[in-house]
């Protein structure tokens, strides 16, 4: 059994040269059901959030279950700048639907394009389809009403895929690019050849494709954004591109390569760059600097090369880690397609760039996923982060010289990946994606409807608000055990009452024992280092925690030096022993309860855990007087003994504690939320019926959590929506735990539980 105790020392330091902006989580919204949901597109514009996916069987947005009629439907989500839902539009058919773009112009108006297979219905809405898979064109007004459609034509036996869409904002077109199989296809008066790559020219106006071209490829277009001159960009993935008028044939060096493309303004070749390496490449998406150089984010399996028309010189690109299986990969190149510069970021595993977009400053921002192994930090250049998860979301910040600036991550994901970012009114940014299993996203915690046993590939989507704000401080320091540094986990707090936190967000130490927190509010704060033990301690100072030490933080506030000291209990020079069992009311033996000894102003003494049938025991204690304390929930003391010891005797034993055994009531009346009227640190029996139970008056409770105290969460959220609701335990259950619900008007109450077996 490990003992361990906690003492901090600090330095408070004044400072203004804090880094200017943070970034948190404030907001997610998971889209699940019981196939697989996947993301197709993210847009902001006109004051509104446009997310798009595709769904099988059963899905479930917001409280609506939808059905899907065949392989796949797709859906649309549009929330306003609140994040709150306001429209959603279902797209059924009997094949395969989906919505690859989507675009809005400055009249409120917004377009749709994707694909479908089969008949599209939507709404009351229904556009019949006697050509194979086509493209679709769709023109909605700021009320949601369908106001044009259009679709391309061909044999049934025609495939197009994969539509993806941008604006030509010079002669207001929209130039669509994608792939054509099976047979040929015809964008109005415009044959396309099987097997290639189109890219189209759609006039609004008129309701009319005005011109179309085709690559001989056998490629993905995952992104297309047109420059302020005009020309047309496209990025993706290929296995070959042969082009005879251009002289131009490129195969892929292994597996699938990443390319980027460059087109005049009727889709005609002007260059072509390719970075390829031992497995899958691909670059997916692009973004302009103020100049006019062209910036890509993909992601490279090994060490790759990349190499352009421009001049064809072969450049080599080296991954981080000796042992990589892939990185982010962002690239620069000149509008003459000149590579200007490429960085590669990440770890020792597969660590991929998916989406990129620009603010009003000019910074870029990138998101992706990381992928954990053991003892595997990320790297962003000098920018360096453990996590503890699978594949986790993150979100750099670089300028246009390719420095990074700052990364936003995760800290537990089981498989999670941002896919899609885009940014609203400058401040705020979206990320989508799919997840499986648990995800943590700061301090909200999310879990898909399938834990995806044997395989990863059935997932569910997400949608999350990061808030950036100015930043009013920072908590930093080292973590230590026995004077070394430790890798580990270390919370922060926010005292939000005479004797009660708020938990922020918890976060792992690099391989040095370094941990900060931006703090963006001003408030008191304190930090909780972890034990490998499951009870773990939590004070700054003392073992009442409204005595801690907190950090009072105001704007530009550094405060530095927070070193937290873990170390083993030593020899105390004594020969005494002080013993006992911990009980429940019903003489159930506990353990894992946290047993502390002090002396009689609270300095701390040793610390021990009771074992598998209660019992504990402290030995080589000196002469003196001592109050010995159980501690049951790492917040209050729940009871204890003061022993006064001399070397007359040896043993001092049977200092048990019983500890009561309760259901947790919560009673949450027209003003609000009352706290239960027993003491918070009550042990629960477990297996137990009415464990929680909730009695409301005009407030609804809509959801329970059970968490362990690394913010896991044990027990899936049970939906109340009713005025009374009661939970049963599950048997698998024990340990400290945090309980949280959440009521109709956003409100949260927690509370740190013990729940034995």
């Amino acid at each position: 059994m490990k003992n361990v105790a906690l003492v901090f020392y600090f330095l408070v330091v004044l400072s203004t040269s804090l880094f200017s902006q943070i970034y948190q989580w404030d907001w997610v919204e998971k889209i699940e059901g019981n196939g697989t949901q996947n993301i197709t597109a993210l847009h902001c514009g006109n004051g509104k959030v446009f997310h798009a996916g595709t769904f099988q069987d059963t899905v479930e947005i917001g409280v609506d279950p939808y059905i899907a009629e065949g392989v796949s439907d797709a859906f649309l989500c549009v929330y306003n700048d609140s994040n709150v839902l306001i429209k959603k539009i279902i797209f059924h058919g009997n094949g395969v639907e989906s919505i690859g773009s989507v675009l809005t112009d400055n009249s409120g108006n917004f377009w749709l394009i994707g694909e479908t297979s089969d008949t599209l219905k939507f709404d009351n809405n229904v556009l019949p389809n006697t050509s194979g898979n086509t493209v679709f064109i769709l023109k909605f007004d700021q009320n949601f009403m369908l106001v044009s459609s259009k679709m391309n034509s061909g044999p049934a036996s025609a495939y197009v895929s994969g539509p993806v869409a941008t604006w030509n904002h010079e002669n207001s077109r929209i130039v669509i690019s994608g792939n054509v199989s099976g047979n040929n296809v015809f964008f109005d008066g415009t044959e396309i050849a099987s097997n290639t790559v189109f890219t189209a020219s759609y006039n609004p106006g008129s309701n009319q494709f005005e011109w179309a071209s085709q690559f001989n490829c056998d490629a993905s277009v995952k992104d297309i954004v047109i420059c302020d001159s005009g020309y047309i960009y496209l990025s993706g993935s290929f296995h070959h591109i042969y082009i005879p008028s251009q002289g131009l044939s490129m195969n892929a060096s292994s597996g699938a390569d990443g390319f980027l493309m460059k087109c005049d303004t009727s889709g005609n070749l002007l260059w072509v760059s390719r970075i390829g390496g031992y497995y899958d490449e691909q670059l997916s998406s692009i973004e302009f600097t103020d100049n006019q150089n062209v910036v890509v984010t993909g992601y490279i399996s090994t060490t790759g090369t990349i190499v352009s028309s421009y001049n064809w010189l072969l450049d080599t690109i080296t991954p981080y880690g000796p042992y990589n299986m892939g990185d982010m990969v962002l690239a620069k190149y000149s509008p003459a397609g000149e590579v200007i510069q490429v960085k590669t970021a990440g770890g020792n595993n597969s660590d991929k760039g998916y989406d990129i977009g620009k603010d009003q400053n000019g910074l870029l921002y990138i998101s992706g996923s990381v992928v954990w192994s053991y003892q595997d930090s990320i790297w962003f250049d000098s920018i360096g982060f453990l996590h503890y998860g699978g594949h986790v979301p993150f979100v750099a910040i670089y300028d246009q010289d390719l420095n990074p600036l700052h990364v936003f991550y995760s800290q537990y994901c089981d498989h999670t990946e941002a896919q899609k970012l885009a940014i609203l009114n400058d401040s705020s940014i979206y990320t989508s994606g799919t997840f499986c299993g648990e995800s943590t996203f700061s301090d909200i915690i999310i879990q898909s409807s399938d834990l995806c046993p044997g395989s990863w590939d059935v997932s569910d989507v997400f949608i999350s608000h990061i808030r950036k704000a100015n930043m009013f401080g920072r908590i930093q320091g080292t973590l230590y055990l026995s004077g070394n540094p430790l890798e580990f986990i270390v919370s922060l707090f926010q005292k939000t009452g005479p004797s009660d936190a708020s938990f922020i967000m918890k976060k792992w130490t690099d391989y040095q024992g370094h941990y900060y927190f931006d703090v963006y509010s001003p408030g008191e704060y304190f930090v909780r280092g972890e034990t490998y033990d499951h009870c773990p301690t939590y004070y700054l100072k003392e073992y009442l925690w409204t005595e801690a030490e907190l950090f009072d933080i105001q704007s530009d506030t550094l405060i530095d030096n927070i070193d937290i000291h873990l170390f083993v209990n030593q020899n105390l020079g004594g020969n005494n022993e002080i013993s006992g069992t911990v009980y429940s009311q019903d003489s159930i033996p506990l353990q894992w309860v946290r047993l502390i000894l002090t002396d009689t102003i609270g300095t701390f003494i040793a610390m021990e855990y009771s074992d598998s049938i209660g019992f504990y025991k402290f030995t080589n204690i000196p002469a003196g007087t001592y109050n010995l304390l159980a501690d049951t929930s790492g917040i209050n003391i729940s009871s204890y003994y003061t022993i006064t010891i001399n070397d007359a005797k040896a043993s001092y034993s049977d200092y048990d504690f019983i500890m009561c055994m309760n259901s947790m009531i919560c009673t949450l009346g027209e003003v609000g939320i009352a706290k239960p009227a027993h003491q918070l640190n009550c042990i629960f029996p477990n297996p137990a019926s009415n464990f929680f139970v909730i009695n409301a008056e005009n407030i609804i409770p809509e959801s329970i959590s059970l968490y362990s105290i690394d913010g896991k969460e044990i027990q899936i959220s049970v939906h109340a929506r009713d005025h009374q609701c009661q939970v049963t335990l599950n048997e698998d259950i024990s340990g400290l735990c945090l309980l949280k619900f959440k009521t109709s008007n956003d409100e949260f109450v927690s509370r740190m539980v013990l729940i034995q077996q």
